[in-house]
């Protein structure tokens, strides 16, 4: 017989992220997964009137999957970035549903997540879609407990998320100048941590190791006036060798909210153009 539990795929505005212990009104704007399951191994023990034996084996329990605003609390932004720079860096958390007056209802406890993704949604300023951002975790234990019917604390950040769109944002490549204003469009960008299991972990639960990062490959759309530009700067990288020194270059990525406020910015290092 196998059984599960589960957040199940929800969203609403009433799930609240915490990191060691600590409230401070990150919103998440939708939550699935966190199933736990046992595998097992069936041994017949012989014999005429004998019956197979089922015994089982380590507690797995699925990723968290759940996407959060660039109205997030500082302490997770540091998590990201920890992933962001390769620094493998395992969380303990909450994701608690709460009422519309903000009480806790229930609530997800993780131990010992490890990022595994993280994705930002496309840049397209003709879009009226949210700016979010994806996180893939996955944990060594999960409990689901009832909420404690406490008021949980909500951050300005949040109750203005809905000002965080795709549409209000600037990408700037340093070797090219001013003409990166005519970029028009920034794909989706993807940080996949790739991790083994850890035999080692507590109790029959395994653990979890990260080996590396694979970084996103940059794709921009742009009108004919930047041409000439990413020409010249095509001629050289792909010609002449991408591996030179002289044809790399740095930029960022810049979001803004409707006010033209900056929320957020991602800088890139080491920008070679292949394609």
């Amino acid at each position: 017989m196998a059984g599960q539990r589960h957040v199940g795929a929800r969203s609403n505005n009433n799930f609240k992220l915490g990191i060691d212990g600590t409230f401070d009104g990150t919103n998440v704007l939708k939550v699935d997964g966190g199933q736990m399951s046992r595998d097992t191994t069936t041994f017949d023990m012989g014999g005429t009137m004998a019956r197979p034996v089922a015994l089982g084996g380590p507690v797995k329990f699925a990723p968290i999957n759940f996407d959060l605003s660039f109205g997030m609390s500082a302490r997770v932004m540091h998590w990201l970035n920890n992933c962001f720079k390769a620094l493998p860096e395992y969380k303990t958390g909450s994701i608690v549903e709460a009422d519309q007056m903000q009480i806790e209802q229930r609530r997800m406890d993780f131990y010992r997540a490890l990022i595994q993704k993280i994705e930002i949604s496309a840049c397209d300023p003709k879009s009226a879609d949210p700016l979010k951002i994806s996180v893939t975790a996955q944990p060594e234990f999960i409990e689901y407990k009832e909420g404690s019917g406490a008021k949980l604390n909500v951050s300005e950040g949040n109750s203005r998320s809905r000002d965080f769109v795709v549409s209000k944002f600037r990408f700037d490549i340093d070797a090219l100048g001013d003409v990166c204003e005519h970029i028009t469009k920034v794909d989706a960008l993807t940080y996949t941590v790739n991790t083994v299991d850890d035999p080692t972990g507590v109790d029959d639960v395994p653990g979890h190791v990260q080996t590396g990062v694979e970084v996103p490959t940059l794709k921009i759309t742009y009108n004919p006036g930047m041409n000439a530009a990413v020409d010249a700067w095509a001629h050289a990288s792909i010609r002449q060798g991408q591996a030179k020194e002289e044809n790399l270059t740095t930029g960022s990525l810049t979001y803004f909210n409707l006010a033209n406020e900056e929320i957020g910015r991602l800088t890139f290092e080491r920008i070679g153009i292949h394609k």
